[in-house]
């Protein structure tokens, strides 16, 4: 028999587990639709206008409900007046076809989808980042003032009431008990005792048994001013009728007095606001995961518009998720010819600047902008993303060799490497056979420390799916000192 456990519903009938997956399935529908609709560069461009379309299956839309199968089960019949069974046949329960209705068939091919789900650029950018991170992204910085978080620094005597140390006020005020109630208690004690001793004086050379009292210590007074004032009724009332009007004036006067402690002694407040004390909290800085992102775009001649776009489409995602998901993260825009120069994001995607392809001038810039501004490796996570399109001078492979082997990974967390083409590139493959590429392959295949990656885009569809894959994550970080044991074997 089966059980079926549930929560209570909500106001619109729906449980909140269900609403959770049911939100999950919808989410899910929307990224899947999201990716298909990326295939081409339309639905990209759309994006850039602002916002996309994506169409949400109907079976997506709809909530799993419990009921019972029509096929399965016993049931029981009364048929009167048939002419096939009598009282105690079996009757076989029907085979095949359900009960069902079916729906008529069509001949014009796919549907469109009755739901679509408008996301604006920013919800489709969400989407196309979700699981997305930088490999490897563990060294710790300095403290940063602008980073901190609150740290226990001791007690003080004012604060928010939802900050106060019930255990620290109650010391305060067992400390405070002890200075203002015990000087009153053992002035009362002193009272009963100076009482005790004047009614005791009647009853020498008698057999009455008077209450024992306890041995007075420091730390019992309130119970030897008790046991003092039982005993002290009981020889009030003992000596009532043999006391002198003289002895029954001083006691009148001592009672006067004790009443008088006393009413002092309940005036003294349970806890004070000097008995209070509030945890205190201090805002310490912390240290932070600083990054450094070297952007790296060949726009030489070679490098058609197509080709450029492509590259640009890989960064703008880039600069994106660098945005949203990273506070403390610097971007370095580097564009390349024969020669290479730092530049502004501006100058970056619209400058028309070209020339000639040599890519280790690009490379030596970066290592020299690391030395100069990020030298100290313990603290920035240092990565480099390349886009070219692989036609570098052959004289500049064994320059380009160097500088990856002796400076540029050892140095790098990631170094990400985009080879962009065309359509109309016939003689390429996924994995083309351009001078640079194999350069960079040869590097890679020697790079025991796993921290660089190449991928092939011939359009925008391909730089979007190289963007994920990139940043896609990866598992459990490498270690820095994995890293720095690493060697290199180029053949």
């Amino acid at each position: 028999m089966s059980v079926v456990i549930d929560t209570r519903t909500g106001a619109s009938g729906k449980n909140r587990a269900s609403r959770q997956r049911f939100n999950e399935r919808m989410r899910k529908s929307a990224r899947d639709a999201l990716e298909r609709k990326l295939g081409d560069s339309k639905g990209f461009k759309d994006i850039l206008d602002g916002g996309i379309d994506v169409p949400i299956p109907q079976r997506d839309l709809k909530q799993p409900r419990i009921g019972h199968n029509p096929q399965k089960g016993s049931k029981d019949y009364v048929l009167p007046g048939n002419k096939k069974y009598r009282a105690n046949d079996g009757i076989e329960r029907q085979q095949g076809g359900g009960g069902g209705r079916g729906r008529k068939a069509s001949d014009s091919g796919d549907g469109e989808d009755d739901f679509e789900w408008h996301l604006s650029q920013q919800e489709a950018l969400d989407f196309l980042m979700e699981e997305l991170e930088l490999p490897h992204m563990h060294k710790k910085g300095g403290a940063d003032a602008g980073h901190t978080k609150p740290q226990r620094a001791g007690f003080v005597s004012q604060g928010m009431p939802n900050r106060v140390d019930l255990v620290r006020s109650f010391s305060q005020r067992i400390g405070r008990d002890l200075a203002v109630n015990g000087a009153l208690e053992r002035e009362i004690i002193k009272m009963y005792e100076q009482k005790q001793s004047v009614l005791l004086g009647y009853l020498e050379g008698t057999d009455e048994n008077v209450p024992d009292l306890p041995a007075h210590t420091l730390t019992n007074n309130i119970q030897y001013m008790d046991a003092l004032r039982s005993q002290t009724d009981f020889l009030n009332d003992l000596v009532a009728d043999e006391i002198s009007d003289d002895d029954e004036a001083l006691v009148a006067a001592i009672e006067n007095r004790i009443e008088d402690l006393e009413r002092r002694r309940a005036g003294v407040p349970f806890l004070t606001e000097k008995d209070l004390r509030y945890r205190n909290y201090v805002q310490v800085p912390q240290p932070v995961t600083k990054a450094v992102m070297f952007c790296i775009m060949d726009v030489s001649g070679s490098v058609t518009e197509e080709m450029k776009n492509n590259s640009k489409v890989f960064y703008w995602l880039l600069y994106k998720f660098l945005q949203s998901k990273y506070d403390h993260v610097e971007t370095v825009f580097i564009r390349h010819t024969h020669e290479a120069e730092e530049v502004d994001h501006d100058n970056f995607f619209y400058s028309r600047v070209t020339g000639g392809t040599v890519v280790s001038p690009a490379l030596r810039l970066t290592d020299e902008i690391i030395k100069k501004r990020y030298s100290n490796v313990n603290e920035w996570n240092i990565y480099a993303a390349h886009t070219c399109d692989g036609d570098n001078t052959s004289s500049d492979n064994n320059a380009v060799t160097e500088l990856m082997h002796e400076t540029i990974l050892p140095q790098c967390q990631g170094f990400f490497y985009m080879e962009v083409g065309t359509d109309d590139d016939s003689d390429r493959s996924k994995e083309p056979s351009t001078n640079l590429w194999r350069t960079y392959q040869r590097v890679m295949k020697a790079n025991k420390l796993e921290n660089m990656w190449m991928a092939y885009s011939a359009k925008v569809e391909d730089s979007v799916r190289v963007f994920r894959e990139f940043f896609k994550k990866r598992g459990v970080h490498q270690t820095q000192n994995k890293q720095k044991a690493a060697a290199f074997n180029i053949a």
